[in-house]
């Protein structure tokens, strides 16, 4: 989903010049990656087990 995304740092003025986010920082780009591995093991009652998941820059 494409849209505009600011950052406001108290003190650290940005180069925006969006008229509702003016001197913010403006956010080309972000990526975050979650993974979470599986064993394809079953519980006992047959429902598949979870595990922790992964966050990834």
């Amino acid at each position: 989903m494409p849209g505009d995304v600011f950052l406001q740092i108290e003190g650290i003025p940005g180069e925006s010049t969006d008229e509702k986010h003016k001197d913010w920082i403006e956010i080309l780009s972000y990526s975050h990656g979650v993974s979470q591995s599986g064993a394809g093991s079953r519980s006992s009652g047959g429902a598949a087990t979870s595990g922790r998941c992964d966050h990834q820059d």
